[in-house]
């Protein structure tokens, strides 16, 4: 979810501007929280949220133990991995070539999309193709990435039960809702509507 759709913009073309240039270019989320389930992109000291300009990227990191994830929050220079990526085509298939070389040759047997015969041929090949994110198979390998560091655009991805909890939060409404008995708990998320419930021990 996005709910400052305005400043969201304003980075894409930020992106879009870097894949110009040749670069691959993805965002940056500055953190509210130490998030284990995200990815984390790495930048160099004296980052500083917020800029429209692309910044080289220093590492990723895939998802951290919760030690690991409250060093990369206080850091000041991780930021979450949006998986958010920009490119030309020509610079996409030159990363798959150097670091996806099977992928690569098979994507390049493909027909043109408005062929015909494309959809019947992606679904000889796509079986072949190596399994491995484009994140870890490419992108954290390339030398050409540059990263922006955004601050806050309102972006959710709604993947964790902190997340729902911080939508919900937000929105017109207080939890628990409905009719609830709560015992002493701590980091619950209750919810209940015409006699159906859901919980979540977050």
């Amino acid at each position: 979810m996005i709910g400052q759709p305005k400043r969201y913009l304003q980075f894409l073309r930020a992106g879009f501007k870097c894949a110009e240039k040749g670069k691959i270019g993805v965002l940056g989320i500055q953190p509210r929280w130490a998030e284990t389930g995200y990815g984390y992109i790495e930048f160099g000291k004296g980052v500083t949220a917020g800029s429209l300009d692309a910044l080289d990227v220093k590492s990723f990191h895939e998802k951290p133990d919760l030690k690991l994830a409250k060093r990369f929050f206080r850091s000041g220079r991780h930021f979450w991995n949006a998986g958010m990526f920009f490119w030309k085509t020509e610079t996409a298939l030159d990363a798959m070539r150097a670091y996806q070389p099977k992928t690569a040759t098979l994507i390049s047997s493909l027909p043109a999309f408005a062929h015909p015969d494309f959809a019947a041929r992606m679904a000889e090949i796509f079986p072949l193709c190596e399994n491995i994110s484009v994140d870890v198979g490419v992108i954290e390998k390339a030398k050409n990435v540059a990263g922006l560091a955004c601050d806050e655009f309102g972006w959710n991805d709604v993947g964790s039960w902190d997340a729902v909890y911080e939508l919900m939060r937000t929105m017109p409404m207080r939890m628990p809702r409905g009719a609830s008995c709560c015992a002493p708990i701590r980091r619950v998320t209750i919810s209940t509507a015409a006699r159906r419930s859901w919980r979540c021990w977050a």
